[in-house]
C-alpha cells in the first residue's frame, strides 16, 4: 500500500475517532450536569422530609406526655357512665 495513502487513511480514522469522542463527551458533560440537579433535588426533598420527621418526633413525644391523662380521662368517663 502506498505510505501517502496510509496517511491519509490514519487521518480520517483520526478525524472520525475525534468527532465520536467530541460527541462522547458533550453527552457526558449533559449527564454530569442531570446529575447534579438531581442531587439538588434530593438534598431538597430530604431536608424537606427531614423537618417533617422531625415535627412528627415532637408530635409524638408530647403524645406521649398526654396520653396518660387522656386515657385516664377516658376511663374515668366510662367507669362515670356504667355508675
Amino acid at each position: 500500500m502506498d505510505v501517502e495513502a496510509e496517511i491519509a487513511e490514519l487521518k480520517r480514522r483520526v478525524t472520525e475517532l475525534e468527532g465520536s469522542q467530541s460527541v462522547i463527551f458533550s453527552q457526558m458533560r449533559a449527564a454530569h450536569r442531570d446529575v447534579l440537579t438531581l442531587q439538588v433535588r434530593a438534598d431538597h426533598r430530604f431536608d424537606r422530609l427531614e423537618l417533617r420527621i422531625d415535627k412528627f418526633d415532637v408530635d409524638v413525644q408530647a403524645l406521649r406526655a398526654e396520653l396518660p391523662a387522656i386515657v385516664g380521662d377516658a376511663v374515668r368517663d366510662a367507669m362515670d357512665k356504667k355508675s
